[in-house]
């Protein structure tokens, strides 16, 4: 009986502390987005990198060439890694602790940046690219965060680049639960990774500002998601070991 109630207990705490992770990367995503749909900012942001004389001034400057030709390489590298990993894991029994945690890189890889923002809303969202639009010498109407428009006529909405920024992050979500020190280490690592090509994302015209906290809250909620069905967190690992 005691034990029922304890358990009922860690499972309220668990359903709470899970309920919290997932609020506050979600609210602060919806409290953005209705920012940008209130006001202006995606056009006043982008039209800092803009000039009617110059178009887009830093779109073929060296460092916006290398985050476009590089920026999605350190993520590939980071999945490749762990696609190796876990393969391994069923070769060498030493490994095969480590083989779910290969596994989330993976995933979260293919359904974050892969599956939710390349396949499923950049090629349907319909969103014009600042550089396509009338605002800066384009020929296609502005339309705001979440304002669709005809698939495939527009590839703004979100970034891919500015996601594979964002997943160099996911080792946070392996660590959170066992290393506190470079758990944080990790996050802030990907969240300026991601930043930073999505701000030369902007200056280049291919993207909003909007697009880029998009392709963050993605990705990040993914992880959560992800990592919860895992069970990445040590006590659940030991009792729910992947097969094999």
């Amino acid at each position: 009986m005691l034990h029922r109630k304890a358990s009922a207990v860690l499972i309220d705490s668990r359903s709470s502390r899970l309920s919290l992770e997932f609020m506050i990367p979600l609210v602060v995503l919806l409290a953005l987005t209705a920012l940008f749909m209130a006001t202006e900012l995606d056009l006043q942001i982008s039209g800092y990198f803009y000039s009617p004389e110059e178009g887009w001034k830093y779109a073929s400057s060296e460092i916006c060439s290398l985050v476009y030709d590089y920026g999605t390489w350190p993520g590939l590298a980071m999945a490749i890694i762990a696609g190796i990993a876990f393969l391994a894991g069923f070769l060498r029994r030493s490994l095969s602790i480590y083989r779910k945690q290969a596994l989330f890189f993976v995933l979260l890889l293919a359904l974050g940046p892969g599956l939710i923002v390349n396949f499923i809303l950049k090629d349907n969202a319909g969103r014009p690219r600042p550089r396509e639009i009338t605002v800066f010498g384009g020929t296609s109407q502005f339309l705001k965060l979440l304002d669709l428009g005809d698939a495939g006529n527009g590839q703004s909405f979100p970034s891919g680049h500015a996601s594979m920024g964002f997943f160099l992050a996911a080792p946070y979500f392996v660590l959170r639960k066992t290393n506190s020190g470079w758990a944080p280490v990790w996050l802030i690592f990907g969240l300026a990774a991601g930043s930073g090509v999505g701000i030369v994302r902007i200056a280049q015209g291919a993207h909003f500002a909007s697009d880029i906290v998009w392709s963050w809250g993605i990705v990040h909620l993914t992880a959560l998601a992800l990592s919860d069905f895992l069970s990445l967190d040590k006590r659940r690992a030991r009792k729910l070991p992947l097969p094999g």
